[in-house]
């Protein structure tokens, strides 16, 4: 249902829905400025990785895979925490 207005008279201002909607934004504006800087730093170790001619490259518990679809995995080993991005 959308909120009804009338000509001359101004909407009436839920301020509850308001601080929430204006948290929802400021979560979603920094989830998209995170996604660009992953992104950046995607691209340039696939580009390392490539540049040093490997698909798996180990230190200590990190592992980093370069996949067939030119994506990268990265993890510890003691946990299993995958790190996966498959927006390609």
């Amino acid at each position: 249902m959308k909120q009804e207005t009338f000509e001359g008279i101004a909407p009436i201002a839920i301020s509850e829905l308001t601080e929430l909607a204006e948290k929802y934004e400021a979560k979603h504006d920094a989830r998209i400025k995170l996604l660009a800087e992953e992104l950046v730093l995607k691209a340039e170790l696939l580009v390392m990785m490539d540049s040093y001619k490997l698909q798996v490259y180990r230190d200590g518990d990190l592992v980093v895979t370069k996949t067939y679809k030119e994506n990268i995995k990265c993890k510890r080993e003691d946990n299993e925490e995958e790190t996966t991005d498959d927006n390609d």
